[in-house]
């Protein structure tokens, strides 16, 4: 029988061969099994492959064969990788009494997964693994997929059609923590989640405070890449963000190798840094590295070129997927759910750190909560809670406790210039007409003890539906 082991070469391997200090997966498993064959698909650069090609062969006397396989899409994207292997697999499964073990470890899940959906079906064969706490063993996949798992994928594909045209999120764990229950935030994950196995940039824009890299983090754990490197473009000076990103040695870009790249605070990058980056993203060397290039910026970077401070190349080179946060008063429903969010773990994190005694929010805390603006966005909301928590006594907050925890907005007195304000610089008509309108819904909200009718009839709205539209429009109820 023709034993052959086939495997992607993994980021582990390829560093044992460039850095030293250590064999790497595949090394490792063929210094204790041996095999007539070996048989390994590489989606790094094709340089790589060439330096560990020579690096393993020196090292062993076994028959072992490379092929370079891109992956256009990338190396989480499970479409590229069923069809870059499924004829590879259709060539080695041509020759008689051919004994196949795929060697699962190196490479992204999605790889793995590939190989069992693959070594259980089409192209049977036995499975191994590898840990540093276990080291090599065998893995028993404990059911025949054909058999077993194929009917039930057939309903398991018509409830995920049922679900798409109903219009639900589709769930991925990553986005557990990403608070999503208004319709404009489930519109933000559902576009997420068609760019999270994909190459393409993304360019996430919202407020201070608005979650743009929870949102860029979730969507790389959901993706599979190997690691996030986060860049923060207004914590350094010029010349450290450019080592940083370009470094002599080695920058953000080569770190994020195969993984993603998230770019924080955009707008703060200098013209000439811009520049750099434009011919970095259009450089063929980016694309052989496979990075995953995520942007966030808190300034609407459309109005940035349209003024002459962004250049126009770079944001349309970055928005080939654009994903707009809202502030969160503006996400409806969503308030209720972050309060409910933030207040069970902070509260959690501060019992494990204190031995305090849990504390509960009465329904005028929460009245408190909602009736806010929240200029600071999440951020803003997270460190109220946090203070209120922390500064209450009582095992219940009451309403004074949480609006002596909220700080007043860092603005002008609005009471005071609100018909007179000053227009020689230039002033914001819609931004002021929207300013009275909120003022005035979320006193009548409060005063009518939240009652739709009432505040429809305290404003001289027609009817109670006309009070729901416009506050669910701002955010209020």
């Amino acid at each position: 029988m023709n034993k052959q082991l086939i495997s992607w070469i993994g980021s582990n391997d390829l560093k044992a061969a460039e850095e030293g200090g250590g064999l790497g997966p595949i090394a490792s498993l063929l210094e204790e099994r041996k095999y007539d064959r070996v048989l390994l698909l590489c989606n790094y650069a094709e340089e790589r492959m060439v330096n560990y090609q020579e690096w393993l062969s020196a090292r062993s006397s076994l028959e072992i064969k490379f092929r370079y396989i891109p992956l256009p899409n990338g190396p989480a994207n499970h479409r590229d990788i069923y069809e870059a292997v499924e004829p590879f697999l259709n060539e080695v499964f041509q020759e008689t009494s051919v004994e196949v073990t795929y060697f699962i470890s190196p490479g992204t899940n999605q790889m793995a997964s590939i190989w069992v959906v693959l070594g259980k079906t089409k192209y049977p064969g036995a499975f191994v693994q590898s840990s540093e706490q276990a080291g090599i063993e065998d893995v028993e996949i404990p059911f025949d997929l054909a058999a077993d798992y194929l009917p039930d994928l057939r309903k398991s594909l018509d409830h995920e059609i049922n679900k798409i045209a109903s219009g639900e999120i589709p769930t991925d764990p990553a986005f557990d923590n990403f608070i999503a229950t208004s319709g404009a935030m489930k519109s933000v994950v559902r576009l997420a989640h068609k760019v999270v196995n994909r190459t393409v940039t993304v360019l996430i824009e919202g407020s201070p405070g608005t979650g743009k890299e929870l949102l860029a983090r979730c969507m790389h754990e959901a993706s599979g890449r190997d690691r996030l490197i986060k860049v923060d473009c207004a914590s350094y000076s010029e010349e450290k963000l450019e080592e940083e990103l370009f470094g002599n040695e080695i920058g953000a870009f080569d770190q994020a190798e195969s993984g993603t790249l998230f770019l924080s605070r955009l707008e703060e990058l200098s013209d000439r840094l811009q520049v750099r980056l434009i011919d970095s993203l259009t450089d063929d060397q980016f694309s052989n590295k496979n990075v995953r290039v995520i942007a966030a910026a808190d300034t609407n970077l459309r109005e940035e070129v349209k003024h002459g401070r962004f250049r126009q190349e770079l944001y349309f080179q970055l928005s080939a997927a654009n994903l707009f946060l809202p502030d969160i008063r503006k996400r409806g429903g969503d308030l209720s759910a972050l309060v409910n969010h933030f207040f069970d773990r902070i509260n959690q994190l501060n019992m494990n750190q204190t031995e305090a005694k849990s504390k509960k929010l009465s329904a005028g805390a929460r009245r408190a909560l909602l009736d806010h603006s929240w200029p600071g966005n999440v951020t803003e909301l997270v460190n109220t809670i946090q203070r209120a928590i922390l500064w209450t006594d009582t095992a219940t907050i009451r309403e004074e406790d949480m609006r002596s925890a909220v700080l007043e907005p860092i603005i002008q007195d609005r009471n005071e210039t609100i018909l007179d304000r000053d227009i020689e610089n230039g002033a914001d008509i819609q931004a002021i007409i929207k300013e009275v309108e909120m003022h005035y819904l979320q006193r009548a909200w409060r005063d009518s003890g939240f009652n739709k009718k009432r505040t429809a009839q305290m404003l001289g709205l027609s009817n109670y539906q006309t009070a729901s539209n416009w506050l669910e429009r701002n955010g209020i109820a």
